[in-house]
């Protein structure tokens, strides 16, 4: 005699999506990048379905003097999942970034003036503790300048990020790698620098309330009139 099979298999739960996207089965999550304090009050890089107060709102790296195109800043974003999920289709990240040229105050040792360009790529990954996968990844437009002119460029860019199919188990992480990118030739004055920033606030807010070096002041680092958050909305596959 054969009993009817009453309890059907576990499936994989669905998230709470953020939007769908029904044509392509897919649903999308936002996440947040920031940073907060941890059990030993470091500031930690992290990634947040919430918006939060983000302990670091600015990220600068530089490139001083001469150097040729090479990876000047490397900062990792990491959220655990609670589910098993697979990530597929494409993600969309946004995100507030500025370049600069300084002028050193060295001697003179060239002729010309100080170029230099920047930018950012963004990495999807998993990693499960001890071993990255690529997910995916972005690269934003090359900027390029002089400490002469336009010495600074600010722009709210919008990556297009193709995903490969990756199943994530309860226990791996999501990790957004940002990395910026720098390249300086035909230095002019000494201790002249090549400055990548990005901002990481998910409250959006047009400026920074608060600088920690400067109580009380508002910080000068960024001036712009763009939202300031860095979100990364990731597609997963809608389990039916």
């Amino acid at each position: 005699m054969t009993f009817p099979f009453f309890f059907p298999p576990k499936r994989e739960l669905n998230v709470n999506f953020d939007f769908t996207d029904f044509l392509q089965n897919q649903g999308f999550v936002t996440f947040y990048l920031g940073s907060a304090y941890n059990d030993t009050a470091t500031d930690t890089r992290i990634l947040s379905r919430n918006l939060f107060e983000s302990i670091t709102k600015t990220v600068s790296n530089s490139l001083a003097n001469l150097g040729a195109e090479q990876k000047i800043g490397d900062e990792d974003y990491d959220i655990e999942v609670g589910t098993t999920q697979t990530i597929e289709g494409q993600a969309n990240c946004e995100f507030l970034w500025k370049h600069t040229m300084t002028q050193g105050n060295g001697g003179v040792i060239g002729g010309l003036n100080t170029i230099g360009s920047g930018f950012i790529i963004v990495r999807i990954r998993k990693w499960d503790g001890s071993t990255e996968t690529e997910i995916g990844s972005g690269k934003t437009n090359k900027d390029t300048r002089s400490t002469q002119s336009s010495s600074s460029a600010t722009s709210r860019t919008n990556l297009i990020i193709n995903c490969t199919s990756t199943r994530l188990n309860k226990g791996d992480f999501i990790r957004i790698t940002v990395e910026s990118w720098a390249e300086t030739t035909a230095i002019r004055f000494a201790n002249d620098s090549n400055n990548i920033q990005y901002k990481t606030d998910p409250l959006r807010r047009l400026k920074t309330a608060v600088n920690y070096n400067k109580p009380g002041a508002e910080e000068e680092l960024f001036q712009y009139s763009k939202d300031t958050d860095f979100k990364v909305a990731i597609p997963f596959a809608i389990v039916t």
